[in-house]
């Protein structure tokens, strides 16, 4: 699941987001919420938010939520059936991943959604909103991406479909405006 940013807006895009977040994860199973793209401290303010959006558009789910930390971040990967990462700064949140060598290997079979930076993290080639700038992800999802389409929240200087336009063209783009998102099932054989 890759989502354009913005999952605090309260609009029926974030619902659905969360309600299927919840109900791709089997009941008495686990989400992992990564916030690894932001500072610590922000943690329990965002975990507030997610366990708020889950209880409240999923209520009948019975899925548990786990913070990620870099200390135990595989074994809890390992552990999980579904695996969320926040978005926020995509440069943090890659330099945390690349500590963590077999991420990669852990995921197959299981559900990943990612925010902004975190579907950034999650596929081959983006364009940051925030720069303009293009960068690489670790291409678990072999795909390209740009979020924040034509966001508010953003500078309009930057033309980042023509920036993305001629990279890895045989891989499919996907462009998701603040609070859109899609899904989709890959095959990891």
């Amino acid at each position: 699941m890759l989502h354009g940013g913005e999952t605090s807006a309260d609009n029926s895009y974030n619902q659905h987001f969360f309600r299927t977040l919840a109900e791709v994860t089997p009941d008495g199973g686990n989400i992992l919420l990564v916030y690894f793209s932001r500072e610590k401290k922000e943690y329990e303010r965002l975990e507030s938010s997610d366990h708020q959006w889950l209880a409240r558009v999923s209520p009948d789910c019975e899925v548990r939520t786990v913070t990620a930390s870099e200390e135990m971040f595989l074994d809890q990967v390992r552990a999980a059936d579904t695996i969320y990462f926040r978005g926020g700064d995509t440069k943090k949140l890659l330099e945390s991943l690349q500590n963590f060598p077999d991420f990669a290997n852990l995921v197959e079979g299981k559900t990943l959604a990612g925010s902004s930076a975190g579907a950034y993290a999650l596929c081959s080639d983006y364009v940051s909103a925030s720069t303009g700038v293009l960068g690489k992800g670790l291409a678990i999802c072999p795909m390209r991406v740009v979020c924040h389409i034509e966001s508010p929240h953003f500078p309009k200087q930057h033309d980042p479909l023509g920036v993305i336009s001629s990279v890895n063209t045989q891989l499919p783009l996907i462009v998701l405006g603040d609070s859109e998102w899609t899904g989709f099932t890959l095959d990891m054989s």
